[in-house]
């Protein structure tokens, strides 16, 4: 296996740094498909849910996520970086596990229970894209685009803590048990 040592970027010779610059640009295009599919999805599904509490996220997160998707484009139009073109395969298997969920789940409260779930995957995907982009942004001297996906990321935390929360009331699980936050 070959494997690169650490070489600090302002070691970087400038044929890794355009590789660098191709991967920082690739998951710019990813999260953009990805906010853009969660978006179609979201504006789908939404008026199928019947229960209030998750109607009203979905159309929280439905705001939440259309705001991260034209920052997104407005990053790539500063970097000249056109962001469409890319379809974010890991999203559209999340969606596609959602609506498997959606279809299949006839109870209720279990359904309730599974899309939070999901929706928590769903999370931890964008929090992970956000974190790296930010790294990224940061190591390609781009510190103000990367406090802008530092800021994308810290909404992205709060709002997997909603969700945690919100599943630990529908399974009843309260503070005092030792089941972990994450």
């Amino acid at each position: 296996m070959n494997v690169r040592p650490y070489i600090h970027p302002q070691h970087l010779n400038m044929e890794y740094m355009k590789r660098f610059t191709d991967l920082f640009e690739y998951q710019l295009k990813d999260l953009y498909s990805a906010e853009g599919q969660l978006i179609d999805f979201l504006a789908r599904i939404a008026p199928q849910v019947t229960d209030y509490g998750l109607r009203k996220l979905f159309s929280e997160h439905l705001e939440m996520i259309k705001g991260h998707h034209k920052n997104l484009l407005e990053i790539g139009d500063r970097l000249e970086i056109s962001c469409s073109g890319e379809t974010c395969p890991a999203m559209e298997l999340f969606i596609r596990e959602m609506e498997v969920l959606m279809r299949e789940t006839s109870n209720d409260g279990l359904l309730e229970v599974g899309i939070l779930e999901r929706w928590q995957r769903i999370k931890h995907y964008k929090i992970s894209g956000y974190s790296t982009a930010s790294l990224y942004a940061k190591t390609l001297g781009l510190e103000a685009i990367s406090q802008e996906f530092g800021l994308a990321l810290e909404r992205e935390i709060s709002s997997d803590r909603t969700l945690h929360s919100m599943a630990r009331e529908r399974l009843g699980v309260n503070g005092s048990e030792e089941v972990s936050d994450h």
